[in-house]
């Protein structure tokens, strides 16, 4: 009997540490290689110093989530986003997307007008570990 509550009672425990810590869970469970390229069509236009990159995630419901910054990107690119990156882990979704834009002013947010991007949305889920995306579109 007293095995059976104390089973029970560090199950309840656990439970709780995780609900109390599912932010850091899920900052731990985070860790996505992206491959950046650029498109033929575009990459002898692209550079100018000091221009950025941005890797965002966004959760199932198109929200912004978490991004990684780059400046001064040479491609192709490898990087990792990682928990760390991740800025709101109570929205996280499981199924993720990521987005790459590109710009010369640094600005995250609404595209404009010569701002680099990837027309394809890269959809993974929370566990994936490897992702390509490619910039091919300027606005």
């Amino acid at each position: 009997m007293k095995s059976k509550l104390l089973i029970v009672s560090m199950f309840i425990a656990l439970s709780f540490i995780a609900v109390i810590n599912k932010d850091e869970i899920i900052r731990a469970v985070i860790s996505i290689n992206v491959n950046v390229k650029i498109s033929q069509n575009i990459a002898d236009n692209y550079y100018k110093p000091n221009n950025v990159l941005f890797i965002t995630v966004k959760n199932s419901k198109d929200v912004p989530i978490g991004f990684k910054k780059i400046i001064g990107p040479q491609y192709p690119l490898k990087i990792n986003i990682k928990g760390e990156d991740i800025l709101f882990p109570s929205l996280v979704t499981f199924k993720l997307k990521l987005v790459a834009t590109m710009n010369f002013d640094g600005q995250i947010g609404e595209l404009k007008k010569g701002d680099y991007y990837s027309s394809n949305v890269r959809e993974i889920n929370l566990f994936c570990r490897q992702a390509d995306i490619e910039i091919d579109k300027i606005k």
